[in-house]
């Protein structure tokens, strides 16, 4: 993927260096084009697989001008390279129209050099990560929430922190770092010559999320005709490879390429008696495409953690995304023109608005009620799923209350957008406060690799998702019906709970009886969790877990006298009994350590540490790093 910096406020050209090592030195990318007055200054750095740009309005060195990076496609228009570059007055209106008609993973920027302003965006779910930073001289704004971390004294953001390693990401418009804010995908960010930021909303997608009544039947066609047009233009660049598993969402998105006749190849990957590994294979038999298995990745070395630090920039699990970066890496080597997911799919299957046990007896009832206008209630929403434990890691004065947290994010959301159906609010907190950043965060690192997309996420497919009937949603109908009309072999083919990709129908529930058994053991599985029933065996220990990266690096040195306990955030007995490696470690546990590993590497990359590059030295970033600074 392709990086953006801009800077608008004094000493352009010391910002505009500092952004320059930033990205040759710790991104790996080479800078595409540079933009400079006397207050602002711009740098696009792009990749071989997409380079960013930059188009001017004139040859005038002061003329308006319009930098992207990223990777776009149109779903109506023009791409940027072919936009004609607006008036100042018109930056704002330019801006909507140009991302409502731009699907992808991207960053634009509208910016005018001779007065200092510009208006800033990413694409319209926020997927590409951008992030902005307000100091005493100025504005910036940058792909990379480190580099913007790196140009002040920096400091953790303590509900930031603790949202990264119970939830993998921090949430809204929080980074891990105090100051450093995403620029969420439902708004604009506008700056002025006076260093005001003005952050203006603008949100397609709600209009769509107002008609909630579309039935099955033309929810299908409109599914269909929309990932149609998507697929051909993603597949125009050549051969894709596309993940396949034992569940509804990449197999609808395999039903769609094969109805729509675009080869592909099918990737997975897992141990041999994985379920997902086995009916990856038995789909690709029956449809007869190419399938790619993989291994799953061993773990990873200290060079390898390095990459994926970079490319995550500390936001993300640096050991569980050094797996994922692997296969990309293996999949760009082979030749591919770009990888496929079935993310999004999940809202066309009504996964947002689980109905729970009643909903096998009562589903039409229960999705009826979901076209009620009513606020739905905030403190009913579950504040635990996807949370790992702390165990009171974080101090008593700083330690979220994670019930009132989440319920204060609903809040906060929902009453942004009144008037929703209880569905659409619904998918509109699993849009915002799950896939932006979780899958979000995923897509913006992988992207630096080469093109990684979920067409299910594009602008049309999602709608088609999002607007059909609850009714057309519930229990998978939708994604299951769309399989069956478009690829019936592959429908035939029984999903990892046992059951045929299709809808249910009484002379076939036979077929279905093999779910009951599959849902029966999750509960059974939840239950044993909640009561912390002993495992057989002790799990392995971390030193066990993550030889390599502990063995080949100095990471088991930061560990032992982390950044961390200066912080000032963290009991430091609490800490030090979290990243000891010698001890057994449930996977709960095993995945806190690793993603304090991550903020430690996170820290000391800020910090300036010497195995490092070191902007942060010669910004003074190293002069606090406590919370309270």
């Amino acid at each position: 993927m392709s990086h953006l910096f801009l800077w608008v406020g004094q000493n352009p050209e010391g910002r505009l260096e500092a952004a320059r090592h930033h990205f040759v030195e710790w991104k790996q990318v080479r800078p595409d084009a540079t933009l400079m007055s006397a207050s602002c200054a711009l740098l696009v750095a792009g990749s071989r697989a997409r380079p960013a740009g930059l188009r001017r309005q004139s040859a005038d060195p002061l003329a308006p001008a319009l930098a992207w990076c990223g990777h776009s496609w149109p779903a109506s228009g023009p791409e940027p390279d072919q936009t004609p570059v607006p008036a100042p007055a018109q930056f704002t209106d330019a801006m909507a129209a140009l991302r409502s008609r731009l699907d992808g993973i991207y960053g634009l920027a509208l910016l005018d050099p001779a007065r200092g302003e510009a208006v800033v965006a990413s694409d319209v779910l926020g997927s590409f990560h951008l992030y902005w930073r307000k100091l005493s001289d100025g504005v910036a704004i940058c792909s990379s929430a480190l580099l913007l971390a790196r140009l002040g004294p920096a400091a953790l953001d303590p509900v930031g922190a603790q949202e990264f390693l119970s939830l993998a990401v921090p949430n809204e418009e929080r980074s891990l770092w105090k100051d450093v804010f995403k620029l969420r995908g439902g708004t604009i960010l506008k700056t002025g010559p006076d260093g005001s930021v003005s952050i203006i909303p603008h949100r397609p997608l709600i209009e769509r999320l107002r008609d909630t009544e579309v039935p099955l039947a033309g929810a299908l066609e409109n599914m269909h005709g929309a990932i149609g047009q998507a697929l051909a233009m993603l597949t125009g660049h050549g051969t894709p490879v596309t993940d396949l598993t034992g569940g509804n969402d990449s197999r609808a998105l395999a039903a769609a390429l094969l109805s729509h006749g675009h080869p592909f190849v099918s990737t997975v990957t897992g141990p041999d008696d994985l379920d997902d590994v086995r009916i990856g294979a038995e789909l690709a038999a029956t449809g007869g495409w190419r399938h790619d298995h993989r291994q799953p990745a061993p773990a990873p070395d200290w060079t390898t953690l390095q990459d994926s630090l970079r490319l995550t920039d500390g936001e993300f699990d640096a050991f569980e995304f050094a797996g994922i970066a692997r296969v990309h890496h293996e999949h760009r080597a082979r030749g591919y023109a770009l990888s496929m997911n079935g993310s999004y799919g999940e809202t066309g299957r009504g996964y947002p608005w689980r109905l729970g046990p009643k909903a096998i007896f009562m589903p039409d009832i229960l999705a009826g009620r979901l076209t009620s206008r009513s606020p739905i209630d905030a403190a009913a929403q579950s504040a635990d799923r996807y949370r790992v434990p702390q165990n009171g890691l974080f101090r008593e004065d700083v330690r979220v209350d994670w019930p009132a947290h989440g319920r204060a994010m609903i809040e906060r959301l929902i009453g942004r957008y009144p008037g929703l159906s209880q569905c659409a609010q619904l998918d509109l907190l699993h849009i915002d406060l799950r896939m932006e950043r979780w899958q979000g965060r995923i897509a913006s690192s992988t992207n630096q690799i080469w093109p990684a997309v979920s067409p299910w996420g594009f602008q049309a497919p999602l709608a088609a998702l999002l607007t059909a009937h609850p009714r057309a949603r519930r229990n998978s109908l939708l994604s299951r019906a769309y399989t069956a009309r478009m690829a019936p072999s592959l429908a035939d083919i029984l999903l990892f709970t046992g059951n045929p990709a299709r809808p249910f129908q009484w002379r076939h529930a036979l077929s279905f009886a093999p779910a009951v058994g599959w849902y029966a053991r999750r509960a059974k599985e939840k239950l044993q969790a909640r009561m912390h029933a002993a495992p057989a065996t002790p799990p392995p220990s971390m030193a066990q877990r993550q030889a390599p990266a502990l063995t080949s690096g100095p990471l088991a040195q930061w560990l032992a006298s982390p950044l961390l306990a200066a912080t000032g955030l963290m009991h430091e007995e609490a800490l030090m009994a979290a990243l000891r490696t010698d001890q057994p470690r449930s996977a709960a546990a095993a995945t806190l350590w690793c993603r304090l590993a991550t903020l430690e590497m996170a820290l000391r990359a800020v910090s300036g540490d010497a195995s490092l590059p070191d902007l942060a030295k010669r910004t003074g970033t190293r002069r606090s790093l406590a919370a309270g600074s």
